[in-house]
């Protein structure tokens, strides 16, 4: 009888020190290997990925390629609500909270944010726009709102507020995923 040490697959480990082999599954003949394949074309998740692509080659040609789209939120939350902390601001803008540190260590490199501590709350770091910064956001400004048209362009325009409701709307998962039970242990 084989005698495992710990039970976790990843850790598992015959007494000799070999791990067990995979089991192979079969998989079927080349019908039913397609028939659990997903058509792609209708797979909302795909869909999204090379929407996301051809926003990223639109802003990339016609926005900047230097500032990302991510950081144009960045700056463009800081100019609607100056001197907030890191948390709103990866609150106004959708990023994660690593996402948001990152850029904003980066937008203060390159002296485009100031980061200041709260006289109030001194654990708490305040960001603001700095005047280059705000000349950034308003030389790109511009062409972000080219790109928006030029995605929606793609539709017709009876299409294009219902698109954007309904984009509004599968964004909107990520608050309510954020707020269960699972989220909230992952965050610690």
């Amino acid at each position: 009888m084989v005698q495992l040490f710990e039970v976790a697959p990843s850790t598992c480990r015959i007494m000799d020190g070999t791990r067990p082999r995979p089991r192979r599954r079969h998989l079927g003949s080349k019908d039913e290997a397609l028939a659990r394949a997903l058509d792609l074309e209708n797979y909302v998740g795909h869909l999204i990925r090379r929407a996301e692509q051809v926003h990223t080659a639109l802003w990339a040609a016609h926005v900047s390629r230097d500032v990302t789209s991510q950081q144009f939120a960045v700056l463009n939350a800081l100019a609607r609500t100056p001197g907030i902390d890191q948390r709103t601001l990866a609150t106004a803008t959708s990023l994660d909270r690593s996402t948001v540190n990152h850029i904003v260590r980066r937008l203060t490199d390159q002296q485009y944010v100031t980061q200041v501590r709260d006289e109030a709350d001194r654990r708490r770091t305040l960001i603001d726009l700095t005047p280059d910064g705000d000349r950034l956001l308003s030389s790109l400004t511009p062409a972000a709102e080219r790109v928006n048209e030029q995605l929606l362009e793609a539709l017709p325009s009876a299409e294009r507020a219902i698109a954007v409701g309904i984009l509004r709307k599968i964004a909107g998962m990520d608050s309510d995923l954020s707020n269960s039970p699972r989220a909230e242990n992952d965050e610690r």
